[in-house]
């Protein structure tokens, strides 16, 4: 029995190690590009759905102190390190090279079925 159980503990342990590496789609109600108002560096003011909002707080949870990657499709945006649980209904991605480049991303965040996903950064 207790083989049994080692067993199924390592094939779990590996089953969730694997689903890590690949992006997760998180829910996004919108998303607006702007300058920051301190800085005047792009941005992008992202807004969770409220499913958006547990997930991500879910995600961060599981790997703060590890770099992630926020990928709009297959185009990682930015990869930070999570510092502490991100639990708010919204968040900025900064960093961006232009307000072209935040206003490409924010339409590409938009809509009904818009989605951000998140994955274990590949360094």
């Amino acid at each position: 029995m207790r083989r049994f159980l080692l067993a199924l503990l390592a094939g779990l342990l590996l089953t969730i190690g694997a689903m890590a590496a690949e992006p997760m789609a998180i829910a996004v109600e919108s998303a607006e590009a702007g300058l920051d108002e301190f800085t005047g560096q792009p941005l992008v003011n992202v807004r969770w759905s409220a499913e958006g909002q547990r997930a991500f707080a879910l995600f961060t949870a599981d790997h703060v102190g590890k770099r992630v990657d926020l990928m709009v499709g297959k185009e990682v945006v930015t990869s930070p390190v999570v510092q502490t649980v991100l639990d708010m209904r919204d968040i900025q991605i900064t960093g961006l090279v232009s307000l072209a480049e935040a206003r490409d991303i924010a339409g590409r965040l938009t809509g009904k079925k818009a989605r951000l996903f998140v994955r274990l950064a590949r360094d």
